[in-house]
């Protein structure tokens, strides 16, 4: 049988470029965040492109700025909006992106349904991009975990370790909703 990288993944890293890649091409999670290293280890098809982010359906942010208390401990800090427009910038400017690839959102709630005809996030982001570009987004919260595959769903208050904290609700799973540009009125 087929060893892939003649069980020397040092040397033979990815020969033919086929192979699915982890991690998500833009992460913007603070790095003192445990989803961003969580993030990392999903696998992401070789043809699509990735952005990570905490967000919701009308904009997802960055946080460059941590934040150190008097005790040691980082935050995230004040997070950054980051428009549709300037993704669509950053995006497009990126050497990994190739003019009409998948673009898939790792950001809550950034295809949620906004309802009274307005556009969410992925919806703004897919007409952007233009004409053939499908944008995949999460239509609530986005889970990533240290051990185990992500998933999606709304969020509930669960008692745990003796804190009080979010976590996912699977009897309300959420789904990845695909957008693409909108036909413009004639």
């Amino acid at each position: 049988m087929y060893h892939y990288g003649a069980n020397n993944p040092v040397r033979y890293i990815d020969p033919d470029g086929k192979k699915d890649k982890t991690g998500p091409n833009l992460n913007f999670f603070p790095e003192c965040e445990p989803i961003s290293k969580w993030c990392q280890k999903e696998i992401r098809p070789q043809d699509v492109f990735v952005v990570a982010a905490h967000g919701n359906p009308n904009y997802i942010c960055k946080y460059p700025n941590p934040v150190t208390d008097e005790n040691g401990n980082v935050s995230r800090g004040v997070g950054e909006q980051i428009s549709a427009e300037q993704l669509a910038e950053i995006i497009k400017s990126s050497p990994e992106y190739k003019e009409g690839m998948t673009v898939i959102l790792w950001s809550c709630s950034t295809g949620k349904d906004m309802g009274n005809g307005k556009n969410n996030y992925a919806q703004k982001l897919a007409n952007l991009l233009g004409a053939g570009v499908k944008v995949c987004a999460p239509t609530t919260s986005i889970w990533f975990y240290p051990n185990k595959p992500s998933k999606i769903a709304e969020k509930k208050k669960e008692l745990y370790n003796g804190k009080m904290q979010e976590v996912a609700d699977d009897s309300r799973p959420g789904k990845m909703k695909i957008f693409m540009k909108e036909k413009e009125n004639e």
